[in-house]
């Protein structure tokens, strides 16, 4: 299952402190081989064989953990496994088929918010064409006798790796939240190309597959914006970035107090996707996290390139293109999985649009149409600036940003002259609104 997504939003005085996720209506203006299966088949076989036996009962006093009403989705007429091997293949058939009852009969009765937060996701992942549903990777018991698997599993097309927990319930095997003694190796940092990396011990070899996509969205995202490059062409300074793998949390943020930094599960509690093909994608992230790790990169990214994220957390003159060459890149990188979905820009009302000399400062106290004039036709105005002048064109328009003190500066410092500018962007919003339907 993959984590939730919140915004944290700080006060005025601290910087902008948490960046965002996808609310429930998105906003418009701003706001992604034989020889395989044999193996598969023997490692599996393998697994099972390896389980061990659990440790011997401490004599320590355990305190029972309260007994919570069961969730209203389980049926009481479901079956309900009776040995640990079964319970782990009963779940996965639960999870492949999409049959919720099932899969809610197995979860922990004493962790009604894990329980939830799992149903809350629940979906069909989907059978494999003539290969096993899911493989044992590895696994192991807790001193408190709960027993954890590492669980590869068919999922959309591609195979999912997680880490599932399990303890005995009055008698049965159930499906159990995470438990910290997993995680009890210690703290690692070390650095990749851009990113502090921060991880447990125990996720290791994952954590380095999830920094290793980190960086390959940095290097898509920092191609599109030439963020390597200032504006008259000199090299520009980095932008030192962490990320922070946490086994205690289900939520996944940036934080931008201070340096910025990326705070997320650990690879086991939110899953990601392993390579077992060799046509496959590289492992490392979840659909979920692909798409809130290209968001906020944009985001870094272009407000680094533009005078960096202290100046916008001063000033709100010219914002609204950088928020616009934001959806652009995103445009430019192409469709992401579980991304928000994005909507035409509606030119119909263009008689409503500002001149363009007035499109620079704006107030957070102006009304909601205001804004959504102001959005939509910062939004234009990027698009009209890429189709017109070419993607350099918005580059240098985004780097330039810093510098002026209005819209028309901004365009006569990247070499156009705005009387032509102007002329163009009529004609073009003539154009543009004929053809989605507007006078």
């Amino acid at each position: 299952m993959a984590p939730d997504i919140e915004w944290r939003i700080g006060d005025e005085t601290e910087q902008q402190t948490i960046a965002k996720s996808p609310p429930p209506q998105p906003s418009r203006w701003r706001k992604p081989a034989l020889v395989i299966v044999v193996a598969l088949g023997i490692g599996l076989g393998v697994a099972y064989r390896s389980i061990p036996e659990p440790p011997a009962p401490s004599q320590a006093s355990v305190t029972p953990a309260a007994t919570a009403a069961p969730i209203d989705v389980v049926a009481i007429s479901t079956p309900r496994p009776r040995s640990l091997i079964d319970t782990i293949e009963f779940e996965s058939q639960a999870l492949a088929e999409g049959d919720r009852l099932s899969f809610a009969a197995l979860q922990d009765p004493a962790t009604l918010d894990w329980n939830r937060w799992q149903l809350d996701r629940f979906g069909a992942w989907g059978l494999p064409p003539g290969i096993r549903m899911y493989n044992l990777l590895e696994s192991g018991w807790l001193p408190d006798g709960t027993f954890w698997a590492d669980v590869r599993q068919y999922r959309h097309g591609r195979f999912f790796r997680e880490t599932r927990f399990y303890r005995q319930h009055e008698g049965q095997w159930v499906r159990t939240q995470p438990d910290a003694a997993l995680w009890s190796g210690g703290q690692q940092i070390t650095q990749t190309a851009h990113f502090q990396l921060i991880f447990d011990t125990a996720d290791a070899n994952l954590a380095y597959q999830v920094a290793d996509q980190f960086e390959q969205i940095y290097a898509r995202v920092c191609s599109t914006l030439d963020c390597e490059h200032t504006l008259d062409g000199t090299p520009a300074q980095g932008l030192p970035i962490t990320l922070s793998l946490q086994p205690e949390i289900k939520q996944y943020w940036l934080e931008l107090v201070g340096q910025p930094e990326f705070h997320l599960p650990s690879p086991r509690v939110m899953g990601i996707y392993d390579r077992v093909l060799p046509t496959e994608a590289r492992p490392g992230l979840n659909d979920q996290l692909q798409s809130f790790a290209t968001d906020q990169l944009i985001f870094l990214l272009a407000q680094h390139a533009s005078g960096g994220l202290d100046h916008w957390a001063k000033t709100l003159e010219g914002r609204m293109f950088v928020q616009a060459i934001e959806t652009w890149t995103k445009a430019q990188l192409g469709p992401l999985p579980e991304a928000e979905p994005s909507y035409p820009i509606d030119l119909s009302a263009s008689y409503n649009l500002l001149p363009l000399d007035a499109l620079w400062s704006w107030s957070i106290t102006s009304t909601e149409a205001t804004h959504a004039i102001v959005w939509q036709e910062s939004e234009a105005l990027i698009q009209f600036v890429g189709e017109t002048y070419g993607p350099p064109a918005v580059i240098k328009f985004l780097k330039a940003l810093p510098a002026a003190r209005s819209l028309p500066e901004v365009i006569e410092g990247i070499g156009l002259s705005y009387a032509e500018f102007d002329r163009q962007w009529q004609i073009w919003l003539r154009q543009s609104g004929a053809m989605r339907g507007g006078g």
